[in-house]
């Protein structure tokens, strides 16, 4: 993988029948395999250069950063001398042909331990990472000269991605030098052509364009300034944290449900969008009407009389949901509580918008303690929203 996409460069897809059959990892005796460890930076650049990419630095690391997947930056280790000698990246990339697709890459190793496979360790673990983490669309880009890096992606079942006219020519070359195996490697059953993409990459999208997309979509997402932006909570989710969001959610409405049984307010799940005083269009984990429901959009799918919206905070969506989020809420004219939940301890927060207008922030911890939500006329038990939830160790939504 290179900075410049512009380079005309080979790429492959995992195949979609692969999708429910992530790659086995593998490690070698005397090597050890983990997620990144604040401070290995120098490491993962020493690596960087061994392998050909030099010129790495904290500057050049920063744009990075932020498309990475989170717990899918791999480090393999040697264990004798606790040094990194291989590593590779899951990273999120929208793109035309690959659409809210997961990327491996930068995948390196150093030349000293090479034979020991560990860049197949480090490839099997992104892309089962990537896989757990929802996305459908898993690629890599790669150069037809790093023929070891090329034949390690196909024993794990990459196939090749036919972007251009050229590439079908280029990959039969790359399949005789490595004596793999091809007479039927480059049909349509083993390949993936470059489709036209369903919606056209641009700097800006009206919201009549992406409420059309948006109906068909494969993940959720929410439309903010003019941009599509995948939710994280949807994504970039491990297994483990999936759960536990899920499961504090799940409580949460059920509590609210149980509390407004019978009454003119009734609550509603993610699936369900609101319109900023900005004009974006959000997807809070879960919202509550009083009344008749009042749309935005033909689809009936965005609501515009929310009184009462809930977030649980994850570490993939906290600033957002405490910032831009918290700012663009508070402007709904209809709304008067904004409630944000923790999933790591027993502690909810309530914005709270009084009679003149001005809002009021409230916490409450401990599974003894009630939040009190006068918009609803309702009271809410921690221990109702935190039932059966374990904490401990906080985990990445």
């Amino acid at each position: 993988m290179m900075p410049n996409k512009a380079k005309a460069q080979l790429q492959m897809v995992w195949p979609q029948p692969l999708l429910t059959s992530p790659p086995s990892t593998h490690v070698c005796p005397g090597y050890s395999l983990r997620t990144y460890w604040q401070g290995d930076e120098p490491g993962f650049y020493k690596v960087m250069a061994l392998a050909g990419w030099p010129g790495w630095n904290d500057e050049s690391m920063r744009p990075w950063v932020a498309r990475i997947v989170p717990e899918s930056w791999y480090m393999a280790v040697h264990e004798e001398s606790g040094e990194i000698v291989a590593t590779a990246m899951g990273l999120h990339d929208h793109s035309d042909a690959h659409p809210f697709g997961g990327e491996l890459g930068w995948v390196a190793g150093h030349p000293a331990h090479a034979g020991h496979g560990l860049g197949a360790a480090v490839s099997a673990a992104v892309t089962a990472r990537l896989i757990g983490a929802g996305y459908r669309n898993i690629h890599l880009y790669t150069e037809d000269e790093r023929l070891a890096a090329l034949k390690v992606y196909l024993r794990l079942g990459y196939v090749p991605f036919l972007a251009s006219p050229d590439m079908q020519e280029r990959w039969q070359a790359i399949y005789s030098k490595l004596n793999w195996p091809h007479s039927d490697s480059l049909t349509s059953e083993n390949t993936a052509m470059a489709l036209p993409p369903r919606l056209v990459k641009k700097d800006f999208y009206t919201e009549a364009e992406y409420l059309a997309w948006e109906r068909d979509a494969p993940y959720k997402s929410e439309y903010v300034n003019g941009q599509i932006i995948p939710l994280n909570g949807e994504m970039r989710r491990t297994p483990g944290s999936a759960g536990k969001h899920g499961q504090v959610l799940a409580n949460a409405i059920g509590a609210l449900w149980v509390a407004l049984k019978g009454g003119p307010c009734h609550v509603l799940t993610s699936d369900a969008k609101v319109r900023s005083c900005a004009g974006s269009l959000p997807s809070p984990d879960a919202l509550v009407v009083c009344g008749i429901i009042e749309y935005h959009d033909q689809g009936q799918t965005v609501i515009t009389n929310p009184v009462v919206l809930v977030e649980v905070l994850s570490p993939g969506t906290e600033a957002a949901d405490r910032g831009d989020k918290l700012h663009e809420y508070q402007g709904i004219e209809n709304l008067q509580s904004y409630l944000l939940v923790s999933q790591n301890a027993a502690s909810m927060e309530h914005y709270t918008r009084r009679a003149d207008g001005q809002w009021m922030y409230q916490t409450v911890q401990g599974l003894e303690s009630t939040l009190a939500i006068p918009a609803l006329n309702i009271t809410l038990a921690l221990a109702d929203i935190y039932e059966d939830i374990e904490f401990g160790k906080a985990e990445c939504d």
